[in-house]
């Protein structure tokens, strides 16, 4: 499986979104169509506040062959979470 293919591959696709904001749901889809990475296996979440208003959310796709890690960055506020990150590996 190319990485680096995939990666550009979701990033061209995220910039190319007409909708706005990107979500979890968009990686998940764009994974769907990647047969080389398997069976879904799970979701798992780690949260970190950075600073006082504002939140980390890191999401791990985890598939057969590979993992899809995403950042979010979220204001306390605000509530919307705007896509900080993200990187097959």
């Amino acid at each position: 499986m190319n990485t680096k293919k995939l990666n550009l591959d979701l990033a061209l696709q995220l910039v190319n979104k007409k909708v706005e904001p990107i979500s979890l749901l968009d990686f998940q889809q764009f994974m769907k169509n990647v047969k080389e990475a398997g069976e879904f296996i799970n979701t798992s979440l780690k949260e970190k506040r950075i600073g006082k208003d504002w939140l980390n959310s890191s999401f791990s796709l985890q598939y057969e062959n590979c993992t899809v890690n995403v950042d979010f960055i979220e204001n306390e506020i605000s509530k919307q979470p705007v896509l900080k990150s993200f990187r097959i590996i």
